[in-house]
């Protein structure tokens, strides 16, 4: 009866260490997805601010150039 409980417990620590296995390789699969998610995502927010500066620095004296211009129209006329 010992060599029974003894069988039993190698299996159940065989049965474990193969779910551990199964869980390390699940845990590092989804280790590389995030990585790659938060690179794709700095990528994404790197071209979101470059169009934002491009759109700013375009676009910011618009306003201000038009004012003026409206002034010196109104000051020639």
């Amino acid at each position: 009866k010992l060599s029974i409980k003894t069988s039993d417990e190698k299996q159940y620590a065989i049965y474990i260490q193969q779910y551990l296995d199964e869980l390390d390789q699940q845990f590092e699969h989804l280790q590389q997805q995030l990585d790659s998610d938060k690179k794709n995502l700095s990528q994404l927010t790197d071209n979101i601010e470059h169009q934002l500066d491009e759109f700013i620095q375009n676009y910011r004296l618009v306003p201000y150039t038009m004012k003026s211009d409206y002034q010196l129209a109104r000051f020639n006329y």
